[in-house]
């Protein structure tokens, strides 16, 4: 099966960064293009200069943070991925239809959306783990966490949902949203 790969050092970056490293990790791992291309990739206005210049601004950033090589010829960039240490893969048949839709039931952009998926993709825990200890992770909100989370179980059926009650140490009852991770079969308790 096809796979896209994605890093774990990348949920840090800012959403402009990281979602020119979800473009080229979509493109196999480098991109040759205008910025205008990387527009109509993203699905902005690529007469907009209010959309080029984010994406020359992150292009530079993870170039000088050495996420990624660059070059430049005219108006031609070549962008390629620099590889970092842990490695993530998931199957494109998970990544494609977030990536191409075109709005989710519930507003939210791409980029924590997959975000989300990576690091669920990661982890299996046995204890419960809060939407607060998991988005440090990400660099995104815990209300744009949940809703990354609707978006992978509603309109992608990547996850699915099950309540459980447990008992905290102060004998506090808790329900808690047990998620299994349905494209890797790894499983992931949340507080929510």
């Amino acid at each position: 099966m096809k796979k896209v790969t994605f890093y774990w050092e990348w949920l840090q970056l800012p959403k402009e960064e990281f979602n020119i490293l979800m473009m080229l990790a979509d493109k196999g791992g480098q991109f040759s293009g205008t910025l205008s291309d990387m527009c109509r990739y993203f699905r902005v206005d690529h007469r907009n200069s209010k959309n080029k210049t984010p994406l020359k601004n992150a292009i530079e950033s993870l170039t000088s943070n050495g996420y990624i090589t660059s070059q430049k010829s005219g108006y031609t960039y070549t962008l390629q991925i620099v590889p970092k240490e842990k490695k993530v893969k998931l199957l494109r048949k998970w990544v494609d239809p977030i990536l191409k839709a075109e709005q989710f039931s519930v507003s939210v952009a791409k980029a924590p959306v997959i975000k989300s998926l990576i690091w669920i993709s990661q982890n299996s825990y046995s204890k419960v783990v809060t939407n607060d200890e998991i988005v440090p992770d990400l660099n995104i909100s815990v209300s744009t966490f949940g809703a990354a989370k609707n978006v992978l179980e509603k309109d992608f059926n990547v996850i699915m949902r099950e309540i459980e009650q447990i008992t905290l140490s102060s004998g506090e009852k808790r329900n808690t949203h047990k998620f299994i991770f349905s494209a890797l079969s790894c499983e992931l308790i949340m507080d929510n």
